[in-house]
C-alpha cells in the first residue's frame, strides 16, 4: 500500500521493471499471451487482475511509462513489441501466433509490422485490464469495453499525482522566503486539485486554458474571504495558490486519459475533427471501431460510419491503423504514400532532366 501511495503521488516519474515474459498460473502452449508495457505500477496492476488465469504476461518496454503516454510519446511501439518477442522466444513457449495488446497503445503500434517481422497475429484487447477476462472468454460488450473512461478514482489518483513538480518549485522557492508558509500552501493546492478532480466533467468550460483561468479566480475569491477570517493569510500566499492552480489547470487536461496531449492538437484547440470513410475502400474489418477510445465509430451493413464524431480526441488510432486507407481525418498531417506504378517512376526519373532534354 506505502508503495502504491508513492508512485501515485510521483506517478509523473518513470518506474521500470525489466522486459521479460512471465508465467501466470499454469500456463500451456494454447495459452494467451498478455502484452503490456514496463511501467512498475502498471505491471502489478496487470498481475493482480490476471491473477487465477493461465496465461503469459509478456513485458515490453516503454521506458518505464504507463501504456497511454509511452505510445503517443513514440516509446511504445511495434518495435518494443517485436524486440520482446525475439528477446524471450516467446514462440518456443506457445504454439499458436496471436497477441493481445492493450487498446491504448493503437496510436502507435502497427499490427502489420508485428506479423511480418515474428509471425505473431496481435489484436487489441480492452482498454482496461479488469476486463480482459471476459475478453479472452468473449463474454464481453465489446462496446462497452472499448470506451475510456475518466471516472472518479482515475481522476482522484491524478489529482494527487499532478502537482508533485509544482510542489517540487515551490519548496525550493520558499526555502529563501519562509518555509512555514509551505504548511498552508502545499495542503491548499491539494485540496483544490482535489475538488478540480471532483467537478471535472460537469466543468462550465471545455477549453482547458480558459477553464484553468476561471477556476484560479474562483479559488483566489474564495482565499480573499478566508482572509478576512484567517488574517494569517497573506496576499503572496493567495497569488502563490492562484497562480499555481491555473497552471494545474491547464496541466490535468494532459493527465487524462482522454488527451493526446502535445502542441498541435492544443493548437487545434477544441474544434471537432472532420472525419469521413471511404465506403468503396472500406473492408469492414472493425480495426477502426475497435481502436478508437471514444466510441466514434460503428460498423453498420458492414461498413464503418462515423457516429460520434464530437466525441474524438484526436488520438490519430483511427486512421493510422486502418489497413486500407478508407479513414480521413482532418488532424492528419501524414504525407500521401508514394505511388509505385510505372508512370510515377518514369516521372520521377524526369523530374531532374532540363526542358530542352525532355
Amino acid at each position: 500500500m506505502f508503495r502504491t501511495i508513492l508512485e501515485t503521488i510521483f506517478h509523473l516519474f518513470p518506474v521500470s521493471v525489466e522486459a521479460a515474459l512471465y508465467k501466470v498460473g499454469n500456463p500451456a502452449g494454447q495459452s494467451p499471451v498478455i502484452i503490456t508495457g514496463n511501467y512498475e505500477l502498471t505491471v502489478r496492476r496487470v498481475a493482480k487482475v490476471i491473477n487465477g488465469l493461465d496465461c503469459w504476461l509478456l513485458i515490453c518496454d516503454s521506458r518505464g511509462i504507463n501504456v497511454w503516454c509511452s505510445t503517443l510519446s513514440g516509446h511504445f511501439s511495434g518495435e518494443s513489441i517485436i524486440d520482446a518477442i525475439k528477446l524471450t522466444n516467446l514462440s518456443e513457449f506457445v504454439s499458436h501466433k496471436r497477441i493481445i495488446l492493450p487498446q491504448l497503445c493503437a496510436a502507435g503500434v502497427n499490427l502489420d509490422e508485428i506479423r511480418k517481422e515474428t509471425g505473431f497475429r496481435a489484436v487489441f484487447g480492452p482498454v482496461y485490464i479488469k476486463d480482459i477476462k471476459d475478453f479472452i472468454k468473449k463474454r464481453s460488450d465489446e462496446a462497452a469495453i472499448r470506451q475510456v473512461k475518466f471516472d472518479i478514482k482515475q481522476r482522484f489518483e491524478m489529482a494527487v499525482g499532478s502537482p508533485i513538480i509544482l510542489v517540487t518549485l515551490l519548496v525550493f522557492i520558499y526555502l529563501f522566503i519562509g518555509i512555514s508558509k509551505l504548511l498552508f500552501i502545499v495542503p491548499t493546492i491539494y485540496l483544490f486539485a482535489v475538488i478540480q478532480s471532483i467537478i471535472y466533467p460537469i466543468r462550465p468550460i471545455k477549453r482547458a486554458v480558459f477553464w484553468g483561468g476561471l477556476y484560479a479566480i474562483c479559488v483566489a475569491g474564495l482565499l480573499i474571504v478566508a482572509k478576512s477570517i484567517i488574517p494569517a493569510i497573506t496576499t503572496g500566499d493567495i497569488m502563490a495558490v492562484g497562480l499555481g492552480m491555473f497552471y494545474l489547470s491547464n496541466e490535468y487536461e494532459g493527465w487524462s486519459p482522454l488527451t493526446k496531449y502535445n502542441f498541435k492538437a492544443m493548437y487545434k484547440g477544441a474544434a471537432i475533427p472532420e472525419i469521413r470513410v471511404d465506403t468503396e475502400l472500406c473492408t469492414g474489418c472493425r480495426l477502426c471501431f475497435q481502436v478508437c477510445p471514444k466510441g466514434v465509430f460503428s460498423i453498420e451493413s458492414g461498413k464503418a460510419k462515423v457516429v460520434k464524431r464530437e466525441e474524438c480526441i484526436k488520438c490519430t488510432a483511427c486512421y493510422t491503423r486502418c489497413p486500407t486507407e478508407a479513414i480521413s481525418h482532418s488532424f492528419d498531417n501524414r504525407e500521401p504514400a508514394e505511388c509505385g506504378c510505372a508512370y510515377c517512376r518514369a516521372a520521377d526519373s524526369l523530374k531532374d532532366q532540363k526542358p530542352e532534354n525532355l
